[in-house]
């Protein structure tokens, strides 16, 4: 995975991003990039969308929309001429902080302590950390939750730890440099209060960047007598594979595949495409043809979707093992035999589809180049059309039917004219 920025891969901007706009985002950019056209760029993108969509969740969890009946009676007591209307809560991107802030209670300590850390002439650490644990937004769980993860991704990134790609450290340990204002006494007080060192992390991305904590306070925690022994580390993969599975968990058994950092899909589709692949290596004869009949007409394909499936898998492989995209003709492989292209234009219907999107229509197209000449048909005229070519104006874009003559702007206008001329006519007459 590269280490961009992912929401310049969803090409939206970080400041003031919510829930809803980086998921609008995925969905705008997967219809550009297909996991069958593109599937190096279908991973990078759903790595950003689960990246960002984990940046702006715990940005957002700073914001109690819905508090607690018991912490609502505990505000009306602290402050009776409060309003009960809560205060809309602003966000902000700070340059010299590089970090989103808003102007919540969980934000506004956030702030105070990452100007303090970077101020040269700052308070002792454990005065201001006491001064900060008074505040009541330290004292509310869920807020104290909300400032502890904030923390912890700042300290990261001041760091030099890249905590968004923590897919490369399953084989390359990061490198941390620990920063200057992070020192032996902040160190003692951040993790009397917070208690870092000890919490679990619920996915990968947090896995990692309690790892990076545990690199920078490890040495100052034993040094000082904080620590008996060494703190574990969190294994990164082992939770990521776990992520996985419960996301992915289907009938089929399919399963992550640690050694290799992928995802095995064992549906039937995805097997039977495993086994195409292997009998388009093996010495083509009447055995491999009745092999592949074989393959197309196992019982658990004929179920619609896995039938599909199978259907769009193939027509992604054959089109690449025959060049689309590469050169100007098909190049048919020896194993692509004119008994198995009629096979498969039997089983799928190739040669009468057009797709419904650009990308489809483009691997149909190729399917007819590569079919015609096998089964004595004619090149057929593409029929699809980009519906952004169309005149929105028109009763084109709605029914693709071209507008009637009588119904256009200026036939309704002389209409409308000769119908007042004939009123005013008759008027006159009387």
């Amino acid at each position: 995975m590269s280490s961009a920025d992912p929401f310049s891969v969803l090409e939206i901007e970080r400041k003031g991003a919510t829930l809803s706009d980086v998921k609008k985002a995925y969905a705008r950019r997967l219809k550009i990039v297909r996991p069958d056209d593109d599937p190096a760029g279908f991973i990078a993108l759903r790595e950003a969308y689960d990246q960002a969509r984990n940046i702006v969740r715990y940005a957002e969890s700073v914001v109690d929309d819905e508090p607690s009946e018991a912490s609502s009676e505990q505000a009306g007591r602290e402050n009776d001429s409060e309003d009960d209307g809560s205060e809309e809560i602003s966000y902000w991107y700070d340059e010299d902080l590089q970090l989103q802030l808003n102007s919540s209670s969980v934000g506004q300590l956030l702030e105070q302590f990452c100007r303090w850390a970077l101020d040269e002439d700052k308070s002792s650490a454990e005065d201001f950390m006491a001064k900060l644990s008074a505040e009541p937004a330290f004292r509310n769980p869920k807020d104290f939750r909300a400032l502890s993860t904030q923390l912890q991704y700042w300290v990261s990134e001041q760091a030099d730890f890249d905590c968004y790609d923590y897919y490369d450290h399953f084989t390359n340990p990061p490198e941390i440099t620990r920063p200057e204002w992070l020192s032996d006494d902040l160190i003692i007080a951040i993790e009397a209060r917070f208690n870092w060192l000890q919490e679990q992390p619920s996915n990968p991305y947090e896995a990692s960047v309690l790892n990076c904590i545990i690199e920078l306070f490890e040495p100052t925690l034993l040094k000082h007598g904080h620590l008996d022994t060494s703190v574990t580390r969190h294994d990164v993969e082992a939770i990521h594979a776990r992520h996985v599975e419960e996301e992915s968990k289907d009938e089929y058994g399919s399963f992550y595949d640690r050694k290799n950092h992928e995802w095995v899909d064992m549906s039937p589709a995805a097997v039977a495409l495993r086994d195409a692949e292997k009998l388009s290596e093996t010495p083509w004869g009447s055995d491999n043809l009745d092999a592949w009949r074989e393959l197309l007409n196992r019982e658990e394909l004929q179920v619609i979707d896995q039938f599909q499936s199978l259907n769009d898998r193939l027509r992604h492989f054959i089109c690449q093992k025959t060049g689309l995209n590469d050169k100007d003709a098909p190049q048919r492989p020896r194993w692509l035999s004119a008994r198995l292209i009629c096979l498969l234009d039997d089983t799928f219907g190739w040669y009468n589809q057009h797709g419904r999107t650009y990308w489809e229509h483009e691997q149909y197209g190729w399917l007819h180049r590569i079919i015609a000449p096998h089964r004595q048909k004619p090149d057929i005229e593409p029929k699809f059309q980009n519906w952004e070519t169309l005149d929105k104006k028109s009763f084109e874009y709605l029914g693709y039917q071209p507008m009637p003559w009588f119904l256009s702007g200026a036939a309704l206008l002389a209409g409308y004219a000769s119908f007042r001329a004939l009123q005013t006519l008759t008027w006159l007459s009387l």
